[in-house]
């Protein structure tokens, strides 16, 4: 009760402003909706339906048709996800399966899946170890990360020359010397168990577009209803932020859409989502991607065949990186956020109310 009356009476009035002012014009330039007008459909749907402003900007509902109580935004994803679970009777089983990134890519392993190599499942808490000296002799490049986490949480990556360790987040954050890695790395073993895997390298036709050294994923949305389908598709590309902070600039990543039917890019929606003062930059670097994703016909499938033969849950977000040898799968994601496919799609609590009948 106390949320619901602070955020009616202060915070809502609050980031209804603070959004209408950081992002007021540039909505005003895409959709000629003035400024009046935003700050009357904010206050009706923040205020009187308690949505966050800046997701509702994000997700693009001011665009005419769209019913943003059709949407499932970030507060409610995890009950989303929950309910659509419910259906699925061995779901609570499955979603710990997905959140052991190691035991996960061990069963993905049985059936020919191609995963990144762990080198090591490292527990600092039993035997405490500087990264350098698990460092393994044949790889240059390693990729940090927690064997049970979403979202990339305090992961980085780490090269090695010689004796001396460089490395970077996924935020964008240089590390830029041995102390700076070893520092992320005490910081990543102290949230739990750590994997040493593979650095996985993008395909040739990803090279024009890379100005950092994190990789361009590609996320693909598979869902369990009455039937399998491959529900979404999108590439998340992290490009440099155009206000670097120092030597440390942070990375923003830019979603691509792609039709799953074909594997082609979809240029488009992506470029007119954004404010016309972006767009020819944005089309500058976005045109150089290749017209069809290599080895997507492989990567359809296998996701597919992943969740309908593995997992008995309702959605799978599943992170895969293309390189020159093949599709990699990272992992496979669960309670995943959807603000990116409804975009794409529209608001999931309509096509889950259509799916129903």
């Amino acid at each position: 009760m106390w949320l619901w009356l602070r955020w009616c009476l202060f915070s809502g009035w609050r980031s209804v402003f603070s959004t209408v002012i950081h992002n007021g014009a540039a909505l005003r330039d895409i959709t000629g909706m003035s400024i009046p007008r935003q700050l009357l459909w904010l206050v009706r749907y923040s205020i009187g339906w308690c949505i966050h402003p800046h997701e509702l900007y994000n997700l693009a509902l001011t665009k005419a048709g769209a019913n943003p109580l059709f949407y499932v935004f970030d507060s409610e994803t995890a009950g989303f996800h929950k309910l659509c679970n419910k259906r699925h009777p061995n779901s609570a089983e499955d979603i710990k399966l997905l959140r052991d990134k190691y035991a996960f890519a061990s069963l993905m392993e049985t059936q020919r899946i191609n995963m990144a190599h762990t080198y090591t499942v490292h527990n600092a808490s039993k035997t405490p170890s500087k990264l350098i000296d698990l460092y393994p002799n044949d790889a240059q490049e390693v990729f940090c990360k927690l064997r049970s986490s979403n979202g990339g949480r305090a992961a980085f990556w780490a090269r090695k020359n010689g004796q001396t360790l460089c490395g970077g987040t996924l935020s964008g954050e240089r590390l830029i010397d041995n102390d700076r890695v070893e520092d992320a790395w005490q910081n990543l073993c102290g949230k739990g168990e750590v994997l040493v895997q593979a650095y996985l390298k993008n395909h040739h036709s990803f090279d024009n577009l890379l100005d950092t050294d994190a990789p361009i994923t590609l996320r693909v949305m598979t869902v369990k209803n009455k039937h399998m389908a491959v529900e979404n598709a999108q590439l998340e590309v992290p490009v440099s932020s155009t206000s670097p902070n120092g030597p440390n600039g942070k990375v923003r990543y830019i979603f691509v859409a792609i039709e799953v039917t074909t594997g082609r890019i979809d240029l488009s929606q992506t470029i007119e989502s954004h404010a016309p003062n972006e767009q020819k930059s944005l089309y500058d670097l976005l045109s150089n991607m290749p017209e069809k994703l290599h080895y997507w016909d492989e990567i359809y499938k296998h996701s597919k065949y992943m969740h309908d033969t593995s997992l008995d849950l309702w959605a799978v977000a599943w992170d895969w990186v293309i390189t020159a040898d093949g599709p990699f799968l990272l992992e496979g994601n669960s309670g995943f956020r959807l603000g990116a496919p409804q975009m794409q799609y529209g608001g999931f609590i309509q096509v889950a109310a259509q799916s129903d009948t």
